[in-house]
């Protein structure tokens, strides 16, 4: 092989690399971003199933009420979850800042 088509074959192989470089960090930009749009739309939807939750600890003489707020409650989880948000069970547990702000939803 001749020491042009060595360079030729070295400098494709250089540039078959950078494009497989080029790709994978597409990539992690891509989902990054998919995160943090996800992230975006569900943390204000947040406050919305606390006050759900206050509802139904407060209770009410009213059963359908009631019962109307706990189906709301159910499906607003749903919906949640459907999105990729799961709860983080934290009552009782030890704090973890490594799941504060960091979920990926």
């Amino acid at each position: 092989m001749s020491q042009g088509a060595a360079e030729a074959d070295d400098r494709h192989l250089r540039l078959l690399a950078e494009f497989d470089n080029y790709r994978r960090r597409t990539a992690k930009e891509h989902e990054a971003a998919r995160r943090e749009g996800r992230r975006a739309a569900l943390l204000p939807l947040l406050p919305v199933l606390d006050s759900l939750e206050r509802a139904l600890a407060t209770g009410s003489t009213d059963r359908d009420f009631y019962d109307g707020v706990a189906a709301t409650h159910r499906l607003f989880l749903a919906a949640l979850r459907e999105a990729g948000a799961e709860p983080i069970e934290s009552v009782g547990q030890p704090f973890d800042p490594n799941l504060v702000e960091m979920s990926p939803f």
